[in-house]
């Protein structure tokens, strides 16, 4: 990417020598993708099973999931939890389509969602099914899943896969939305997943858009880089009136560490529900996934958009004030396919079409791997 900076070469009554008038970004190559390198088997996995849970035990890591839901429940890296649910978080990870909303949201939008019940989307397990493939000593995990608000008529049926390496070193997550059935709300705030983290991972470094936040509508107002802030609550912009911020648009990848000797989680986007070893035969509710083409396949994708924030939706939505906000349990991280433009609604027109989150069939996915 090849950046032009404008900068006063003296010193004026309003800005220093230095200070920068404009900046201008151009794509001079195209990005690179890759296969994901596969893990040393040292041990194979083991699978423990509870009437209530489901646990994959490996080297580096153990996963717990839910056998009622199929969702992931804890994620620990050798003693250190990365993920968890809590009292204010019911599943460490799942698909979600919900976020805060901005001022302008407030004006139509806002309305619209919530007559929907966008805000209040359940996962309801369908069928789960567990495979180890021997060889590549590779755990994984399929559910089919209804996701849809109570009481109403329209859903989506998912097909999730998570994936889990030979030694537990990473974990992908993959979901498969068909196209929605019922009557459905014209568009949705965001698409992607809900991930509690510990909060002790606090530090984030990205290459994409930044230093600050990035939207659909107002993306160009930041540059592409590596960037670093050495505490989740510096994602966030501080509006007077607490609401939707943070967001970074066009991430190629995302490291979360702690201070001190914790653990680094790295993330990055997929295009392939199996990324570490195709498995025959895999089931889902529409037949078998076919996998004879994905060794020729690119499959980490480049751009995604993300946030973390200390804060629910539901806090950030009730506060009036910044001292009204409260900081939750876990760090609440999101990463998105698909996120909406803000527009500026408050006092204008709302997002353009283009900028919308629309209701579709779509597919996307994560790795999150300990570095």
């Amino acid at each position: 990417v090849l950046t032009v900076s404008l900068q006063l070469a003296e010193a004026t009554s309003w800005a220093k020598i230095g200070h920068e008038i404009a900046c201008f970004q151009h794509q001079i190559s195209p990005g690179s993708c890759g296969q994901i390198p596969a893990a040393p088997i040292s041990s194979l996995p083991t699978i423990n099973k509870s009437p209530h849970t489901l646990t994959i035990v490996t080297a580096k890591s153990n996963f717990t999931f839910s056998r009622a839901s199929g969702l992931l429940r804890r994620w620990v890296g050798g003693s250190c939890p990365i993920v968890s649910e809590s009292a204010e978080h019911r599943n460490a990870l799942i698909p979600c389509f919900w976020r805060p909303p901005t001022d302008n949201d407030r004006v139509k939008a806002l309305a619209h969602w919530k007559s929907f019940g966008v805000d209040k989307m359940t996962s309801q397990l369908r069928s789960m099914r567990v495979d180890g493939n021997t060889t590549a000593g590779v755990i994984t995990l399929t559910t089919r899943t209804y996701i849809a608000p109570p009481s109403l008529g329209w859903g989506w049926n998912a097909t999730t896969t998570y994936q889990i390496q030979s030694d537990g070193s990473a974990m992908s997550v993959f979901t498969s939305l068909e196209k929605p059935v019922g009557i459905t709300p014209d568009h949705v705030p965001r698409m992607g997943f809900d991930i509690a983290l510990t909060k002790t991972l606090n530090q984030v470094k990205w290459h994409g858009r930044g230093p600050g936040e990035s939207y659909p509508d107002k993306q160009n107002s930041q540059r592409l880089g590596i960037w670093a802030v050495n505490d989740i609550s510096q994602l966030l912009y501080p509006y007077d009136i607490p609401q939707e911020s943070g967001n970074h648009t066009d991430t190629r990848w995302l490291e979360l560490t702690t201070r001190g000797n914790g653990p680094v989680v790295k993330i990055s986007a997929i295009s392939s529900p199996l990324p570490f070893g195709a498995i025959s035969d895999i089931k889902n509710g529409n037949g078998a996934i076919d996998d004879s083409s994905l060794d020729d396949k690119c499959l980490l994708q480049h751009l995604f958009n993300f946030t973390a924030t200390p804060y629910s939706a539901e806090v950030l939505e009730k506060a009036a004030h910044p001292h009204d906000l409260v900081e939750g349990d876990r760090t609440l991280l999101r990463l998105d396919a698909a996120v909406n433009g803000v527009g500026t609604a408050a006092v204008g027109p709302g997002p353009r079409e283009d900028h919308l989150v629309k209701l579709t069939e779509a597919s996307f996915g994560f790795i999150l791997a300990l570095v």
